[in-house]
Parts: structure tokens; sequence; C-alpha cells
């Protein structure tokens, strides 16, 4: 599903202006990508660029968080899934299945063209008939328990904090005397918490598309022991558009926003799981995040590790 275009990624800015929320992240355009519709005959190629989140972005980040954790590619919902039904377990169930589906079959069949039936052949039919409805709702339980907790989460985060971004994160307009009128004016955040987009421009066509975010939000119960703690969380770049350097830039925007002196901010929290290794790659090879707490997740009738990483920062005027 990623994107057949070869991409040259401009060289990113220094740090600090990530403070801004006018940072561009330049990626352009150097081969075929007619699967995107971009017009290659223009000298200005699409371009990415990291800013605070708008109202209206709202629809465009919950449906691009659905994708990045259930549905799209590489997603740990999938992931998981694709794990749970190489186990011998629903190996075993699904060929129990089969087997039993054909014995019903075979006894069944030739029943509607005579006019009698043995006791025995009938009991066998109807103990077929049980094994496959066990096995079928065996597989039906395993199936969905094996998504089941990343669905309940994503339920949750849609309904909790990307149910009113703005409102949540604390956004404000940047000129409330001159945005007032509007109806989605720029924002910028009061505070420690923050919500940012990765959104991808194409100035011949004067399209844009929201293809990653990310956020820094206060600690909840029961990891609220530490107010100088805050979270790195909802983390996502569209399956079309990784590898470009896109989470590097939203990381980094995010630090940037937490070294902030006035914010009081040591350190930063994550959370992610044993299904999202390129997530735990980069932020340990790329960004020196140290591992700090490993737990078991149970998801129906399996488990998974969960961790949790931690960096320390150093504050910048």
């Amino acid at each position: 599903m990623m994107c057949s275009a070869v991409f040259n990624v401009q060289s990113r800015h220094n740090t600090s202006r990530f403070l801004t929320t006018q940072y561009i992240i330049g990626m352009f355009i150097s081969s075929f990508a007619d699967s995107q519709n971009l017009d290659l005959s223009s000298n200005s190629a699409p371009f990415v660029r990291v800013r605070i989140a708008r109202k209206s972005d709202s629809d465009a980040i919950r449906k691009l968080f659905r994708i990045c954790f259930i549905t799209g590619k590489d997603s740990p919902a999938r992931a998981h899934l694709s794990v749970t039904i190489r186990t011998p377990a629903f190996h075993g169930a699904f060929a129990l299945l089969i087997l039993s589906i054909a014995i019903e079959i075979a006894i069944l069949f030739p029943f509607s063209w005579t006019q009698g039936t043995s006791n025995h052949s009938g009991k066998i039919a109807v103990g077929a008939g049980t094994l496959a409805l066990l096995a079928f709702s065996y597989l039906c339980c395993v199936i969905y328990s094996s998504v089941a907790f990343f669905a309940r989460f994503c339920y949750n985060c849609l309904r909790e904090d990307l149910k009113d971004i703005p409102k949540h994160y604390e956004l404000r307009p940047v000129n409330r005397v001159s945005n007032a009128e509007e109806n989605d004016p720029e924002l910028e955040p009061t505070g420690k918490k923050a919500f940012w987009v990765a959104e991808e421009i194409n100035p011949s066509t004067g399209r844009s598309a929201i293809v990653g975010c990310i956020s820094l939000d206060e600690l909840h119960p029961p990891l609220d022991i530490q107010p100088d703690l805050a979270e790195l969380c909802r983390m996502c770049v569209s399956p079309h558009h990784r590898r470009r350097g896109i989470a590097n830039a939203l990381v980094e925007a995010c630090e940037a926003h937490a070294r902030n002196s006035k914010l009081n901010v040591s350190a930063i929290i994550l959370r992610t799981s044993f299904y999202q290794p390129s997530a735990r790659r980069l932020y340990t090879k790329n960004f020196g995040y140290k591992l700090v707490l490993e737990k078991t997740i149970y998801c129906g009738f399996e488990r998974f590790p969960g961790y949790m990483y931690r960096k320390e920062l150093k504050s910048q005027t």
C-alpha cells in the first residue's frame, strides 16, 4: 500500500523552529507518482508541514487514527490477528470445522434422495454438526478477541480526547482579535498539552490531506504521581506516507514544545505494544527513549507484551 513514488526529503530546520506552527518539511517528488494523482509537470511539488491541529482537522484525524490502529497496513490489530490465525490451536479448530462439514455433507446429502435413514448415521450427522458449530464459535471468538483490545482502545480515544481536540488539549486562536470571527482559526497551545498534525499540501491543485498526528498530554491515574511528566501519545502516520521522515518531524515537534522551560516538563513517557515494532525502533534508536516497564496485556485468548518508555529532557529557554 506504500506509494510507488520516490521522494527526496529536504533537510529539516533547527529543532527550535518546531515551536512555531509554520514549520515545513520539504518533501519533493522526483519520479512516477500517478497513484497519487500528482502533476509532475509543475515546479511546485507536494510538501508536508507539521502544525498545530485545527478544529476542521478533527474528522480527518479520527479517520487516520482508525486506519493506523485497526484497518490499515501494519496496524497493531491486523498484526495481532495475523499472528493469532497462525497458531496451532486456530489451525486445529479450522481443520475440525472443515472435517465436520465434510462429514455432515457426506451423510446428509444421500438422505435427501432416499426414503429412510439409519439411527447410526443420524447420530453421526448430529455429532458432526455439533462439532462444526463449536469449532466455528471458537474461531469467531478468537478472531474477535484478537482485535477487541485495539478496537476498544481506539473507541475510547475517539470518545475522549479525539472527540473535541481543541477543548481537551486547551488550544486557543493564535490571534484572538483577528481570528475571533473566523470559522477555522489557527490555534496554539496554552500549556503543556498540545496536538500536532502532519499536513501534505499539493501547490499545483491546492489540495491538502492530514497524513500524520501526535499529541502531548498530561498523565492520567495511576501515572499522574509526578506533575513534571508528560505523555507522548496519538502518534500515527498514514500507511501511504511512511518512511519519509514524517514520524521524526512529529516527535521532534512534540519534544521541542515539551522542552519549553515555562512548562516545567522534566521527562516524557510513552506507551506502546509488541505489535508496533517500527514505533519502538523510532523511539529507541532515533530519539533515545529508554524502556522502563514491560507489562503483559491480555487480549481474549492471547496475551502480548506492552511497553513504557521514558526520556529525560533538557529545558530550553
